[in-house]
């Protein structure tokens, strides 16, 4: 497994453990990494 998709794994366990399954009605592993990490900083910045 490369780097970039144990970041993205991570991120996307990071998501499902507050509750956030989909982004505009994809499945997280559908969306780019930089998505997830937008996505993700809108929960902890709030």
């Amino acid at each position: 497994m490369n780097k970039k998709q144990s970041a993205k794994d991570a991120i996307i366990e990071k998501l499902m453990k507050i509750g956030v399954y989909k982004i505009q009605n994809l499945q997280l592993y559908e969306v780019p990494f930089i998505d997830l990490m937008k996505e993700y900083k809108k929960y902890v910045n709030e």
